[in-house]
């Protein structure tokens, strides 16, 4: 089973992996007790997800953590007043409500003495990434599949963690950019949509092998079960055409495959460029059976339950 390590876990669970938490182990991990305290009551019903108070960082060190009128902003960063969001648009929400000194513990150690297998790393700690992905050692690098992290273009924090600097660091870890969520904002009233500049993404890192030209076909479970986490659906379709049936029907959620790619191929057969034919030729050879056709689709207990 995959972890899905949620560094920063401040309201819960990650909006990406709310439909799917009951498929995987979920421990969410923050340095504000009161928020953990608070998440385990809300999940308490929910043994897959776990709850963990801890600072996670390049090395064991004590550091002096600032809680903001925003707590979604409490950092061990200061928070940088001339930076593009706090300096103009956030201004309100940079006041420091108090400061407690924590321990940190070196990111790597922390996750070998509490995860074994393959992770999902979702990283979203003010500034803190870096530090985080400085921590870690080899034997984690191997076991993390793909990186979700919170990405700037500018300085909210003074820190040198923003998107060239994480990028650069994982690029050199044998990852690549697989997808970009970018945040824009208006700098003036004036503004009009063509001016809005982007001022953070949320962005995936995923191993080299997730790359179409590179697929490796002896690790199907996980890369198949990483990408339907993901919702990448398009170069899981791709994946699954490469295994085909034999392996695929070995897949712990080939139903679950078989679903999205039946919705996404349903959908596609909209497309002119797309003949029905053709996409029931590509779902037979990953699925062993039809795709089905016009209103037996949604006529189909299976595909619309």
């Amino acid at each position: 089973m995959i972890t899905i390590l949620d560094i920063g876990c401040r309201y819960g669970i990650f909006p990406k992996f709310k439909n799917n938490y009951q498929l995987i182990k979920y421990i969410g991990v923050d340095a504000d007790k009161s928020e953990i305290n608070r998440l385990k009551k809300k999940y308490k019903n929910q043994p897959n997800l776990k709850f963990k108070f801890a600072f996670l960082g390049d090395k064991n060190k004590k550091i002096l953590f600032n809680f903001y009128s925003h707590k979604g902003y409490s950092s061990s960063k200061k928070i940088n007043k001339n930076s593009l969001w706090f300096g103009q648009i956030r201004t309100n929400e940079d006041k420091i409500k108090k400061k407690e000194q924590i321990n940190c513990l070196k990111s790597g150690n922390w996750i070998s003495k509490n995860i074994k297998g393959k992770i999902i790393l979702k990283l979203d700690i003010e500034g803190g990434e870096l530090d985080f992905l400085k921590g870690l050692d080899l034997v984690n690098f191997k076991n993390i599949e793909a990186i979700i992290a919170e990405t700037h273009f500018d300085r909210p924090f003074l820190t040198n963690s923003n998107f060239a600097t994480i990028s650069n660091f994982l690029t050199k870890k044998g990852y690549w950019i697989s997808n970009m969520d970018l945040e824009h904002e208006k700098l003036s009233k004036y503004s009009i949509v063509n001016d809005y500049i982007p001022t953070s993404s949320t962005t995936v890192f995923m191993k080299r092998k997730y790359q179409p030209k590179l697929f490796d076909i002896n690790d199907s479970e996980n890369i198949c079960i990483t990408f339907y986490l993901l919702g990448m659906h398009a170069l899981l379709i791709d994946y699954c055409k490469l295994i085909g049936f034999k392996k695929l029907k070995k897949i712990k959620i080939f139903e679950r495959l078989k679903f999205v790619i039946g919705h996404r191929f349903n959908y596609l057969k909209k497309d002119p460029v797309f003949k029905y034919e053709d996409l029931n030729k590509e779902f037979m050879k990953m699925f062993n059976e039809n795709l089905p056709s016009m209103s037996n689709f949604n006529e189909s207990l299976f595909f619309n339950p």
